[in-house]
């Protein structure tokens, strides 16, 4: 069954989805003839995923609930505790935030102590993508900072980019450009260096996060800054990750001058040396 399911997922992934939905067809046939409740959860989760790659979300999130489900009443939801992480994603690319915040606090609950596969960070970069689009730069900006040691640690190249991402956006709503800029580019060269691994979501983000980088940067210093961004090693991504954002203090308008405008002329060229008959020669005194 493992096998069969496990090859199942691979066609989709190479883009071969009508093989793999046929394949589909063999997987719950095999699942409800062994009878077994990890086989039919392990059925379930796969048709789940393979519907969110075909682009049919409603039967993805359908899919994945009745996964978890199913899990729960087995008493195997720890054992399929990456289910919740799915279908908070899920909940998320469908707009129902609030759905995909409680799926994530529930993931987090899951985690036991000492447990380092990167779950846990992935959640709370989950959270800190919610934050940002419920208006709490602030709120994400101190999530990723605080995790950013276990994702450093655990090295997962999703929660890489998502941390990553996160912080350029709180860069970017605090006036920090040349930052955010810095660290869309170390994100491009993660994913030329090991492939896509950003959902439709994550990349539409991408997408507008660039485009108000563009109209915020000169030319000249996006195209600086995007290589340096490039050039950087993930330390040194990890190094500007952990920078608290600032907020940027408003301009105050410059105090009216107390000199007159002749006045301003007599002090400019006595700065630049001249003698008073040479300032009484070019004032026309």
């Amino acid at each position: 069954f493992d096998a069969l399911r496990d090859y199942t997922w691979l066609l989709a992934l190479t883009g071969e989805l009508n093989q793999a939905l046929a394949q589909c067809a063999q997987v719950i046939q095999l699942a409800e003839t062994l009878g077994d409740s990890l086989a039919i959860i392990k059925s379930e989760q796969l048709l789940g995923a393979i519907a969110f790659v075909e682009g049919n979300l409603d039967e993805g999130r359908s899919r994945t609930q009745r996964a978890i489900e199913l899990a729960e009443d087995a008493d195997l939801i720890q054992r399929f505790k990456g289910l919740i992480f799915n279908m908070a994603t899920l909940s998320e690319i469908g707009g129902d935030y609030e759905q995909a915040l409680a799926y994530h606090r529930r993931g987090l609950e899951l985690i036991e102590p000492g447990e380092s596969d990167g779950l846990r960070a992935m959640h709370q970069m989950g959270i800190a993508s919610l934050a940002l689009r419920d208006g709490r730069p602030l709120e994400a900006d101190r999530l990723v900072r605080e995790t950013w040691p276990e994702i450093a640690e655990v090295r997962n190249q999703q929660v890489i980019l998502d941390a990553l991402v996160v912080k350029a956006a709180t860069f970017l709503e605090f006036g920090d450009p040349i930052r955010a800029a810095r660290l869309l580019a170390g994100v491009d060269k993660l994913i030329e260096t090991f492939g896509r691994v950003l959902i439709d979501i994550e990349l539409a983000d991408l997408a507008e996060l660039k485009e108000r980088i563009a109209r915020a940067v000169p030319a000249d210093a996006l195209a600086l800054e995007t290589a340096v961004g490039h050039a950087m090693s993930l330390e040194e991504l990890g190094a500007e990750i952990i920078v608290p954002v600032q907020p940027v203090p408003a301009q105050e308008p410059a105090p009216p001058s107390l000199l007159t405008r002749r006045e301003i002329e007599v002090a400019r060229l006595l700065v630049d040396g001249n003698t008073n008959p040479e300032i009484a020669a070019e004032l026309f005194i």
